[in-house]
């Protein structure tokens, strides 16, 4: 009996396993999953929205400046206007797409309890974007609210869980028993 005390590391991590064998009990944060991949879905869409804007732009402030100051501005002033404008929007812009794509599946796979790892990244990658000075209390809404929430040991077992083949319905069941 002695040595079968002795085997067992009470400061080992919990395996899903032995969470599975314990009884449940109520996670704050395991509800809040589907909570806050939802808000980067609607932080996705705004970000691919305006990404689209900057883009457009990045084509058109080119032309419209140039017009109007045509006469006016050399032709080396011009081009820099030219490069300025196409670097802001269209590079920024750039930026924003990828994030807002990254940042959407990571918000489809949040609600089925998969890509932990790839909302996190988003979670930092999002507040690139506030460099637009677009979404910036948004961002950083969704960046703190999405880290409190995926930091959480509960959140960690059950993505865990759905890892090893739980479904959503058993996860849910399980934490919130």
């Amino acid at each position: 009996m002695d040595n079968e005390k002795s085997d067992i590391n009470p400061y080992a991590a919990p395996t899903v396993s032995d969470l599975k064998s314990k009884p449940g009990g109520r996670s704050t944060f395991v509800p809040q999953i589907r909570i806050a991949a939802i808000c980067m879905i609607i932080q996705a869409v705004l970000e691919l929205l305006f990404s689209g804007y900057l883009i457009a732009m990045s084509f058109f402030m080119n032309s419209v400046v140039v017009q109007q100051q045509q006469n006016s501005m050399p032709p080396e002033q011009q081009e820099m206007i030219e490069n300025v404008f196409f670097f802001y929007f269209g590079i920024g812009g750039g930026l924003v797409l990828i994030i807002g794509v990254l940042r959407l599946v990571a918000g489809i796979l949040g609600v089925m309890y998969r890509g932990r790892t790839l909302g996190l990244v988003t979670h930092f990658l999002g507040l690139v974007s506030m460099l637009t000075c677009y979404c910036l209390p948004t961002a950083i809404g969704v960046c703190v609210y999405g880290c409190v929430v995926y930091f959480n040991s509960d959140v960690a077992h059950a993505f865990k869980m759905r890892a090893e083949g739980y479904t959503v319905q058993e996860i849910n069941e399980f934490f919130l028993r």
